[in-house]
């Protein structure tokens, strides 16, 4: 095979990898508050603005928020996407985030309608972080981690899933304020972390090493 031929198929592999999996990854940092979907918010070197915005139905970007930024629209998070909220960043939306085997980390605050968790995805709330759901939480299979931060439901249920697992180390706490905990999955939980609930809690078998290893009141 001629070198000309030869590059050519190469060339048409790497294209075809591309157009397979998605677009370049590309990094995008906020420099102001304002709206997702503003060009005035966003950079991608982390000095001057980029008169862009992240994908909404995102599979491979890292994507980093520094200051408070409204949401109005659903978030897809999905293969190797990464979403982290900084210190003191925040991110509100009226409408759902879906970590689709994406990552979603949260060192600030986090105020959304409805998390969904599924295709292995993982959400990591750390740092005296708050995560505040206003509907729904499911977590069908992948992980939510706390660690020393608080997950609020202020309606609705949280649903662990058969292959879902909810975490809490290091003095976090899981606030249903009208909703219910429904788990059928794996939920761990450290002496120094709690669940509180004021409506039923539900549980089959798997929820007995909840029992075992945390207070409910």
């Amino acid at each position: 095979m001629r070198k000309f031929d030869l590059l050519k198929l190469l060339v048409g592999a790497v294209m075809s990898l591309i157009m397979t999996n998605g677009a370049y990854a590309e990094t995008y940092i906020t420099l102001k508050d304002g709206k997702w979907d503003s060009k005035e918010v966003w950079s991608t070197d982390g000095k001057s603005l980029c008169g862009c915005s992240p994908d909404l139905n995102n599979t491979s970007d890292v994507i980093q928020i520094q200051n408070s930024i409204d949401l109005n629209h659903t978030l897809f998070l999905g293969n190797a996407s990464n979403l982290s909220i900084a210190k003191n960043g925040a991110l509100f939306s009226n409408y759902s985030i879906m970590v689709a085997g994406g990552k979603l980390e949260n060192d600030g605050r986090i105020e959304l309608t409805d998390l969904s968790v599924f295709e292995n995805g993982q959400v990591d709330a750390r740092n005296g972080s708050e995560l505040i759901a206003n509907h729904r939480v499911t977590i069908t299979s992948g992980k939510v981690q706390l660690t020393h931060s608080i997950l609020t439901l202020t309606s609705g249920p949280i649903h662990v899933a058969q292959h879902g697992v909810l975490s809490l180390i290091q003095n976090s706490k899981v606030e249903l304020e009208y909703g219910e905990l429904n788990v059928d999955g794996k939920i761990t939980v450290d002496n120094n972390s709690i669940v509180i609930s004021s409506s039923q809690l539900y549980s089959d078998d798997s929820f007995l090493e909840l029992f075992a290893r945390s207070e409910l009141k």
